[in-house]
């Protein structure tokens, strides 16, 4: 295994922690789904992740240290297409009901 740094400060002080939750999907659960929402952020929960214990910047191992946005935005926008598609189809149904 290669000598891990932190991309923030440069700090070889990191080490690999399991990630609970995921704040990004989270936000996204609730933003598409109201507070149930939150709960989709547990999908994002049983990674490893990299921790400068220097700086506490969080980032996952092999990663450019971009975040969680710049890893998952495939899953964001399947996400927002799936949320369109069943809006879609919900007035599709109301019109055809009224």
């Amino acid at each position: 295994m290669e000598n891990q740094h932190c991309p923030s400060c440069g700090s070889h002080l990191v080490v690999p922690v399991r990630k609970n939750y995921d704040g990004g999907l989270g936000c996204l659960g609730l933003l598409l789904f109201g507070w149930w929402g939150l709960l989709l952020g547990l999908l994002g929960g049983g990674g490893i992740e990299m921790y400068c214990t220097r700086c506490g910047f969080r980032w996952s191992p092999g990663g450019n240290g971009c975040g969680c946005l710049a890893g998952c935005i495939g899953l964001i926008v399947g996400l927002i297409i799936t949320a369109a598609v069943i809006v879609l189809f919900l007035m599709v149904l109301a019109l055809l009901a009224g």
